[in-house]
């Protein structure tokens, strides 16, 4: 039985984005946010924000991979970011901003690797069609001698 593996490796390291790119993010993502008064929202949305911005500074979702998670946590502890207290756009940015530069910064000097093994093609013996081009059944030649 042969089986034919695919390995995905993905390193969490620091991203440099220029500013005109990251001021775009930081816009989108604070349109996005909820708003609790006029112009203000709750920092519990600082990590939801993060989670926008992830893909776009080459980090995994929260939750994810839980050595990069110690490392955002330790970034909101350093930022006083987990209090829920009300903030207005400005100190919104400063934070996400703070937030993500303490990241990146923890991850520059120890970047985090994650390697994962997929199987991607079963023995076709097997009633998995989950890979076949078409419905229909995968056929097996005897072997030529």
């Amino acid at each position: 039985f042969d089986f034919i593996y695919g390995k995905c490796e993905n390193v969490f390291s620091s991203t440099i984005l220029n500013d005109a790119f990251f001021s775009q993010l930081l816009d989108s993502v604070w349109g996005d946010v909820p708003k609790e008064h006029k112009d203000r929202t709750s920092k519990k949305y600082l990590r939801v924000a993060l989670d926008k911005l992830a893909a776009s500074v080459n980090l995994p979702p929260y939750g994810a991979v839980d050595q990069v998670d110690v490392v955002v946590n330790e970034a909101f502890k350093m930022a006083n970011a987990d209090d829920g207290k009300e903030v207005d756009e400005a100190e919104f940015k400063k934070l996400l901003t703070e937030i993500l530069g303490a990241v990146m910064l923890q991850l520059d000097g120890n970047a985090i690797a994650v390697s994962t093994n997929t199987v991607l093609h079963e023995p076709m013996s097997t009633s998995s069609t989950l890979l076949s081009p078409s419905p229909s059944p995968p056929t097996v030649s005897p072997p030529s001698e």
